[in-house]
Protein backbone atom coordinates (compact mmCIF):
# COMPACT_ATOMS: atom_id res chain seq x y z
CA UNK A 1 0.00 0.00 0.00
CA UNK A 2 2.77 2.15 1.07
CA UNK A 3 4.40 1.82 -2.63
CA UNK A 4 1.75 1.59 -3.89
CA UNK A 5 -1.27 4.17 -3.58
CA UNK A 6 0.05 5.86 -0.78
CA UNK A 7 3.56 6.13 -1.94
CA UNK A 8 3.03 9.84 -3.63
CA UNK A 9 1.89 10.88 0.50
CA UNK A 10 4.17 9.27 1.51
CA UNK A 11 6.70 11.19 -0.61
CA UNK A 12 5.52 14.71 0.43
CA UNK A 13 6.51 14.00 3.99
CA UNK A 14 9.92 12.61 3.03
CA UNK A 15 11.44 14.70 0.10
CA UNK A 16 11.73 17.81 2.74
CA UNK A 17 13.13 15.65 5.74
CA UNK A 18 15.70 14.13 3.53
CA UNK A 19 16.67 17.62 2.15
CA UNK A 20 17.50 18.95 4.93
CA UNK A 21 19.51 15.70 6.11
CA UNK A 22 21.35 15.62 2.78
CA UNK A 23 22.60 19.12 3.79
CA UNK A 24 24.03 18.27 7.50
CA UNK A 25 25.83 15.38 5.62
CA UNK A 26 24.00 12.04 6.14
CA UNK A 27 24.20 10.10 3.08
CA UNK A 28 21.75 7.09 1.92
CA UNK A 29 24.38 4.38 3.02
CA UNK A 30 24.48 5.97 6.86
CA UNK A 31 20.25 5.81 6.82
CA UNK A 32 20.92 2.52 5.73
CA UNK A 33 23.17 0.91 8.28
CA UNK A 34 21.42 3.34 11.00
CA UNK A 35 17.98 0.84 10.09
CA UNK A 36 19.90 -2.85 9.94
CA UNK A 37 21.37 -1.48 13.18
CA UNK A 38 18.44 -0.50 15.12
CA UNK A 39 16.43 -3.37 13.94
CA UNK A 40 19.51 -5.56 15.85
CA UNK A 41 18.85 -3.53 18.76
CA UNK A 42 14.96 -4.20 18.66
CA UNK A 43 15.85 -8.11 17.71
CA UNK A 44 18.03 -7.97 21.10
CA UNK A 45 15.02 -6.11 23.33
CA UNK A 46 12.52 -8.71 21.79
CA UNK A 47 14.63 -12.04 22.95
CA UNK A 48 15.21 -10.26 26.20
CA UNK A 49 11.29 -10.00 27.03
CA UNK A 50 11.71 -6.09 26.94
CA UNK A 51 8.65 -6.12 24.08
CA UNK A 52 7.84 -2.36 25.14
CA UNK A 53 11.30 -1.05 24.42
CA UNK A 54 11.65 -2.61 21.21
CA UNK A 55 8.46 -0.29 19.95
CA UNK A 56 10.83 2.53 19.80
CA UNK A 57 13.87 0.15 18.16
CA UNK A 58 11.97 -1.07 15.75
CA UNK A 59 10.35 2.72 14.97
CA UNK A 60 13.77 4.20 14.41
CA UNK A 61 14.47 1.02 12.09
CA UNK A 62 11.85 2.02 10.03
CA UNK A 63 12.17 5.63 9.65
CA UNK A 64 15.96 5.20 7.66
CA UNK A 65 14.35 3.30 5.54
CA UNK A 66 11.58 5.73 4.55
CA UNK A 67 14.44 8.46 3.90
CA UNK A 68 17.37 7.01 2.23
CA UNK A 69 15.78 6.83 -1.50
CA UNK A 70 15.00 11.20 -0.44
CA UNK A 71 18.38 12.06 0.48
CA UNK A 72 20.02 10.02 -2.28
CA UNK A 73 17.91 11.64 -4.69
CA UNK A 74 18.67 14.89 -3.33
CA UNK A 75 22.61 13.60 -3.63
CA UNK A 76 22.49 12.41 -6.97
CA UNK A 77 24.17 9.11 -5.57
CA UNK A 78 20.98 6.95 -6.74
CA UNK A 79 22.72 3.57 -8.22
CA UNK A 80 22.19 -0.17 -9.07
CA UNK A 81 24.91 -0.65 -6.04
CA UNK A 82 22.56 1.51 -3.52
CA UNK A 83 19.70 -0.02 -4.71
CA UNK A 84 21.07 -3.23 -4.30
CA UNK A 85 22.15 -2.52 -0.74
CA UNK A 86 18.64 -1.22 0.27
CA UNK A 87 17.06 -3.99 -0.63
CA UNK A 88 19.26 -6.36 1.07
CA UNK A 89 19.18 -4.51 4.37
CA UNK A 90 16.07 -4.78 4.56
CA UNK A 91 15.67 -8.61 4.09
CA UNK A 92 18.45 -8.96 6.65
CA UNK A 93 16.37 -6.28 8.98
CA UNK A 94 13.10 -8.71 8.35
CA UNK A 95 14.79 -11.67 9.19
CA UNK A 96 15.66 -10.12 12.69
CA UNK A 97 12.57 -8.63 13.41
CA UNK A 98 10.89 -12.19 12.82
CA UNK A 99 13.45 -14.45 13.97
CA UNK A 100 13.53 -12.45 17.26
CA UNK A 101 9.92 -13.51 17.63
CA UNK A 102 9.88 -17.27 17.12
CA UNK A 103 13.19 -17.16 19.41
CA UNK A 104 10.84 -15.32 21.85
CA UNK A 105 7.90 -17.41 21.72
CA UNK A 106 10.22 -20.83 21.50
CA UNK A 107 11.46 -19.32 24.97
CA UNK A 108 8.16 -19.29 26.25
CA UNK A 109 7.30 -22.84 24.74
CA UNK A 110 5.29 -21.58 22.08
CA UNK A 111 5.73 -23.77 19.34
CA UNK A 112 2.80 -22.86 17.18
CA UNK A 113 3.25 -18.98 17.24
CA UNK A 114 7.03 -19.64 16.59
CA UNK A 115 5.72 -21.25 13.75
CA UNK A 116 3.57 -18.67 12.42
CA UNK A 117 6.85 -16.19 13.40
CA UNK A 118 8.82 -18.43 10.82
CA UNK A 119 5.95 -18.46 8.41
CA UNK A 120 5.11 -14.82 8.43
CA UNK A 121 8.88 -14.41 7.28
CA UNK A 122 8.53 -16.88 4.35
CA UNK A 123 6.02 -15.27 3.03
CA UNK A 124 7.48 -11.93 3.35
CA UNK A 125 10.55 -13.26 1.10
CA UNK A 126 7.91 -14.41 -1.28
CA UNK A 127 7.21 -11.07 -1.41
CA UNK A 128 10.07 -9.79 -1.97
CA UNK A 129 11.30 -12.27 -4.24
CA UNK A 130 8.26 -11.61 -6.57
CA UNK A 131 8.83 -7.97 -7.01
CA UNK A 132 13.03 -8.91 -7.47
CA UNK A 133 12.12 -11.60 -10.44
CA UNK A 134 9.52 -9.13 -12.04
CA UNK A 135 11.56 -6.08 -12.28
CA UNK A 136 14.18 -8.28 -13.85
CA UNK A 137 11.88 -9.51 -16.33
CA UNK A 138 10.43 -6.31 -17.09
CA UNK A 139 6.74 -6.03 -15.26
CA UNK A 140 5.70 -4.42 -12.58
CA UNK A 141 5.29 -6.23 -9.24
CA UNK A 142 4.36 -3.21 -7.06
CA UNK A 143 1.30 -2.80 -4.69
CA UNK A 144 -0.32 -5.54 -2.41
CA UNK A 145 -1.85 -5.85 0.94
CA UNK A 146 0.84 -6.32 3.11
CA UNK A 147 4.30 -4.87 1.76
CA UNK A 148 7.25 -4.38 4.05
CA UNK A 149 5.92 -1.13 5.40
CA UNK A 150 2.98 -2.25 6.62
CA UNK A 151 4.67 -5.25 8.12
CA UNK A 152 6.87 -3.50 10.29
CA UNK A 153 3.60 -1.21 11.22
CA UNK A 154 1.88 -4.06 12.68
CA UNK A 155 4.88 -5.70 14.71
CA UNK A 156 5.22 -1.97 16.25
CA UNK A 157 1.97 -2.43 17.28
CA UNK A 158 1.86 -5.77 18.48
CA UNK A 159 4.55 -4.91 19.94
CA UNK A 160 2.84 -1.73 22.08
CA UNK A 161 0.17 -3.96 22.85
CA UNK A 162 1.40 -7.02 23.83
CA UNK A 163 -1.69 -9.35 24.72
CA UNK A 164 -2.65 -8.87 20.82
CA UNK A 165 0.76 -9.73 19.56
CA UNK A 166 -0.37 -13.32 18.73
CA UNK A 167 -3.01 -12.26 16.63
CA UNK A 168 -1.02 -9.44 14.88
CA UNK A 169 1.37 -11.99 13.55
CA UNK A 170 -1.59 -14.38 11.92
CA UNK A 171 -2.93 -11.29 10.89
CA UNK A 172 0.22 -10.42 8.47
CA UNK A 173 0.78 -14.63 7.79
CA UNK A 174 -2.39 -14.22 6.43
CA UNK A 175 -1.93 -10.79 4.61
CA UNK A 176 1.33 -11.86 3.20
CA UNK A 177 -0.59 -14.70 1.49
CA UNK A 178 -3.09 -12.46 0.07
CA UNK A 179 -0.40 -10.39 -1.50
CA UNK A 180 2.03 -13.18 -2.62
CA UNK A 181 -1.47 -14.21 -4.43
CA UNK A 182 -1.70 -11.15 -5.57
CA UNK A 183 1.44 -10.07 -7.07
CA UNK A 184 1.61 -13.52 -8.22
CA UNK A 185 -1.50 -12.69 -10.74
CA UNK A 186 -0.18 -9.23 -11.08
CA UNK A 187 2.91 -10.47 -13.09
CA UNK A 188 1.03 -13.57 -14.61
CA UNK A 189 -1.62 -11.23 -16.34
CA UNK A 190 1.34 -8.64 -17.40
CA UNK A 191 3.13 -12.19 -19.32
CA UNK A 192 0.31 -13.52 -20.42
CA UNK A 193 -0.20 -10.24 -22.25
CA UNK A 194 3.32 -10.21 -23.43
CA UNK A 195 2.56 -13.36 -24.98
CA UNK A 196 -0.42 -12.99 -26.68
CA UNK A 197 1.13 -9.59 -28.14
CA UNK A 198 4.18 -11.73 -29.85
CA UNK A 199 1.67 -14.45 -30.86
CA UNK A 200 -0.39 -11.24 -32.98
CA UNK A 201 2.71 -10.07 -34.76
CA UNK A 202 3.96 -13.37 -36.12
CA UNK A 203 1.76 -14.69 -39.13
CA UNK A 204 0.41 -18.25 -38.95
CA UNK A 205 2.42 -20.76 -40.97
CA UNK A 206 0.03 -21.80 -43.52
CA UNK A 207 -1.34 -18.12 -44.24
CA UNK A 208 -1.08 -16.66 -48.08
CA UNK A 209 1.89 -14.98 -47.61
CA UNK A 210 3.90 -17.87 -46.27
CA UNK A 211 2.51 -20.17 -49.35
CA UNK A 212 3.45 -17.42 -52.26
CA UNK A 213 6.81 -17.55 -50.70
CA UNK A 214 7.40 -21.27 -50.55
CA UNK A 215 5.88 -21.31 -54.20
CA UNK A 216 8.35 -18.63 -54.99
CA UNK A 217 11.45 -20.35 -53.43
CA UNK A 218 10.44 -23.38 -55.71
CA UNK A 219 10.03 -21.80 -58.62
CA UNK A 220 13.91 -20.49 -58.15
CA UNK A 221 15.29 -23.72 -57.08
CA UNK A 222 13.68 -24.79 -60.30
CA UNK A 223 15.18 -22.28 -62.24
CA UNK A 224 18.75 -23.11 -60.85
CA UNK A 225 18.46 -26.54 -62.02
CA UNK A 226 17.43 -25.78 -65.34
CA UNK A 227 20.61 -23.30 -65.70
CA UNK A 228 22.93 -26.51 -66.10
CA UNK A 229 21.09 -28.16 -68.77
CA UNK A 230 20.91 -25.03 -70.50
CA UNK A 231 24.08 -24.15 -70.65
CA UNK A 232 25.31 -27.85 -72.00
CA UNK A 233 22.63 -27.31 -74.97
CA UNK A 234 24.23 -23.44 -75.72
CA UNK A 235 27.52 -25.80 -75.34
CA UNK A 236 26.86 -28.63 -77.86
CA UNK A 237 25.04 -26.14 -80.36
CA UNK A 238 28.13 -23.71 -80.41
CA UNK A 239 30.76 -26.58 -80.78
CA UNK A 240 28.59 -28.04 -83.44
CA UNK A 241 28.60 -24.82 -85.05
CA UNK A 242 32.62 -24.43 -85.03
CA UNK A 243 32.64 -28.00 -86.28
CA UNK A 244 30.44 -26.79 -89.41
CA UNK A 245 32.63 -24.08 -90.02
CA UNK A 246 35.73 -26.03 -89.73
CA UNK A 247 34.34 -28.46 -92.45
CA UNK A 248 33.39 -25.32 -95.03
CA UNK A 249 36.50 -24.16 -94.69
CA UNK A 250 38.30 -27.14 -95.34
CA UNK A 251 35.90 -27.89 -98.37
CA UNK A 252 36.84 -25.00 -99.78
Amino acid sequence: MFDGSLRTEVDRVTKPLGRSLARIGVTADILTLLGVLFALVAGVLIVSGHLLLSVVAVALAGVPDLLDGPVAKVLHTTSKRGAFIDSFSDRVSDFILFGSLAWYYVDRKDSTMALVSFASYGMASFISYQRAKAELLGFNAKGGLMERAERVLMIGFGLLVTPILPYVLVFILLASSVTVVQRFVKIWTQASRQIDKSRKVRRPHGSRRSRVRRENVSVRGERLKARPYRSKVLARRSSEGLIKRFRDTYKA
